[in-house]
């Protein structure tokens, strides 16, 4: 289980995702910004249609949602204003707002290979652990909370933080500006 600002994230058996809440930016993960009050299953996250990949780990951020799966990939929703979701948010919704209705696969290819086993989500920023050991960050960068030595505005998809390059990680835990392994 995992729980955001104002939504909730359930994983059940067979890596089936349910989720509840608050959607006003598409967090839930629905294809809409509905509310609910229930646990819902999130259709786009079934086995079947992830081509037999499950589920195995939730992450809420604020007012965004993820994912990994079994076979490595990492899909995210929700809102995508400081690129906190690693997906193009504007080649998704009509409107060019910065929403992603419903889970969309992340970009990592700055893992270079090295498959997630760990996803974590803030307030605008996410974070992953890889079976390596390292740590790679996107979504805002402000108040140094992606640890990345150019503190850009924004990483728009994941990338290594330098520090822990030969250090092995085994954990990480993020709050609204602060990240911690």
């Amino acid at each position: 289980v995992a729980c955001g600002n104002k939504h909730i994230l359930a994983l059940l058996d067979g890596g089936y995702v349910c989720s509840w809440g608050t959607g006003y930016f598409g967090q839930l993960g629905h294809g809409d910004d509905s509310s609910w009050d229930h646990p819902r299953l999130i259709g786009a996250l079934e086995p079947n249609r992830l081509h037999g990949a499950k589920v195995c780990q939730v992450a809420c951020g604020g007012s965004h949602s993820g994912v990994i799966t079994d076979n490595g990939w990492i899909f995210m929703w929700g809102l995508n204003r400081n690129s906190q979701c690693g997906v193009s948010s504007s080649s998704y919704r009509r409107d060019g707002s910065d929403t992603v209705l419903e889970p969309r696969i992340t970009d990592l290819n700055g893992l270079a290979g090295d498959a997630p086993v760990s996803l974590v989500c803030g307030r605008n920023h996410s974070a992953c652990v890889g079976a390596s050991g390292r740590v790679y960050t996107w979504g805002a960068a402000s108040f140094g909370r992606l640890g990345q030595m150019d503190a850009r505005k924004k990483e728009l998809v994941p990338k290594e933080v330098p520090f822990f390059h030969n250090k092995q990680v085994h954990s990480l835990a993020i709050g609204g500006f602060h990240s911690i392994a």
